[in-house]
Order: structure tokens, then sequence, then C-alpha cells
């Protein structure tokens, strides 16, 4: 019985380690076809996307409103890989939209809310 539990206990550790060897393989790490990153910027005012994508491909980005109309189109062209861009919501109203990657292979959504916070009214106290 012991040599039952005991070969049962190697048997599986065998396998684990197998498992496990096969999810470390360094030899050719495959870059995904591209990496974003969506967040405001610190005054509020713009929203930055940062777009890592594989050389030879083109990308859009795109604004869209929550009806889905296109606000604004970046298009990133084939030679740059990391790309840093901006959209301007200054003047977008409160609301849900939506920033749009595209690749033509791959395609990312990030929705993000514009709201504008609730002003305190400001009392003044004048003396004669």
């Amino acid at each position: 019985m012991k040599t039952l539990i005991a070969s049962l206990a190697l048997a599986f550790a065998s396998v684990t380690v197998s498992v496990a060897n096969d999810n470390t393989n360094t030899t050719n790490p495959e870059k995904p076809a591209m990496k974003t990153a969506v967040y405001p910027s610190k005054d509020a005012h713009k929203i930055n996307v940062i777009i890592d994508k594989n050389e030879g491909s083109t990308a859009n980005v795109r604004l869209l409103s929550e009806k889905g109309e296109v606000l604004a189109i970046q298009r990133i062209s084939k030679k740059k890989t990391i790309v840093h861009t901006r959209f301007d919501v200054t003047e977008l109203t409160d609301g849900t939209y939506t920033v749009e990657i595209n690749n033509g292979t791959s395609k990312e959504v990030k929705k993000l809310s514009l709201s504008t916070a609730k002003q305190e009214p400001v009392r003044l106290i004048a003396m004669k």
C-alpha cells in the first residue's frame, strides 16, 4: 500500500513538473499584436491613448459617442510602433464615450465616462 501511494505521488509530481515546463517556453516568446492604455490627463481635459503595436501594421484610434458617432480619429502609420496620442474632451458634454483601437487583426474597446463635478455655491460675506 505504501509503495502504491509513493508511486502515485511520484507520478503526480512528474506530471506537474512537465506541465509547468510547457508554460515557461522562453525560446520563442510571441509579442502580442497590440497593447493599449487609455487614461485621463492630470487636468481632466484630455484623454491619453498609448499604443504599442507591431511594426508594419497600421492602427486607427477612434473616439465615439454613445450613439456610435465618430467624434475624432487618429491614424497610426506602419512605421511607428509605440505611439502616444491625445483627445481633447473639453467641448464634450457629460456622458459615456468609447475609445476604439483597431489594427486590422485585433480591436480593443475602452469605455470612459465624462461627468462634471458639482460645485458648492460660493457664499460671500461683505461688511460695511
